[in-house]
C-alpha cells in the first residue's frame, strides 16, 4: 500500500495514469477491534463476503466527501474527520480501481449497531484463530471446533 502524499493530489494522479475509477474504504476502529461490513457480489449466485466499509467516489466529490457520504450512506455516521492511511490497485470488471484507504476511531460501537443498513460486525484480529490450528483441532476434536469464537453479526438499524 502507497501512502505518500494528500489524498486528493493523489486522486489527480490516479488519474494522470490512466486510472479513472476510484473508491474509497474505511476501517473503523474502536479499542482494539476493527469493523467488517457484509459486501454486495457482484457475480449471480456469487455468495456475500466480509470487508471494509467502501464505495465509489462520485464525479465531483474529494476523497474525504466520499468517505463522509459512504460511511452516512451505508453506516448511519455522521461527518468524521478520516485519517488517510494510502492507496493500492486492483483490477475490477478488467479496469483498474485504484482504493484510497482512510482510519477513523469510534467512541461508541453502538451508534453503529442503532443506524447501520447494513450487516456488520466486530472482530478483534488477536481472536482470528490460524487456519493451520483451526486444521489441528478439526482432526482431534469436533467438539472443540464448535466452540471456536465467531465475531457476533451486528443487525441492520433502517
Amino acid at each position: 500500500m502507497t501512502s505518500p502524499g494528500h489524498p486528493d493530489d493523489l486522486a489527480t494522479r490516479a488519474h494522470q495514469d490512466g486510472i479513472h475509477h476510484l473508491v474509497t474504504a474505511t476501517l473503523i476502529k474502536h479499542g482494539r477491534r476493527s469493523l467488517l461490513v457484509e459486501t454486495t457480489p457482484t457475480a449471480p449466485k456469487e455468495p456475500p463476503s466480509w470487508g471494509l466499509p467502501q464505495g465509489s467516489v462520485h464525479v465531483g466529490e474529494n476523497l474525504h466527501e466520499a468517505v463522509a457520504r459512504m460511511l452516512h450512506e451505508d453506516l448511519g455516521l455522521q461527518s468524521t474527520d478520516p485519517s488517510f492511511i494510502g492507496h493500492h490497485d486492483k483490477t475490477m470488471d478488467g479496469h483498474r480501481v485504484r482504493v484510497f484507504t482512510f482510519a477513523i476511531a469510534l467512541p461508541d460501537p453502538g451508534l453503529i449497531c442503532r443506524t447501520a443498513r447494513r450487516r456488520h460486525c466486530w472482530f478483534n484480529p488477536a481472536d482470528i484463530i490460524p487456519i493451520s490450528d483451526i486444521v489441528a483441532i478439526l482432526g482431534r476434536d469436533t467438539t472443540q471446533a464448535q466452540s471456536m469464537k465467531r465475531p457476533a453479526l451486528g443487525h441492520s438499524g433502517g
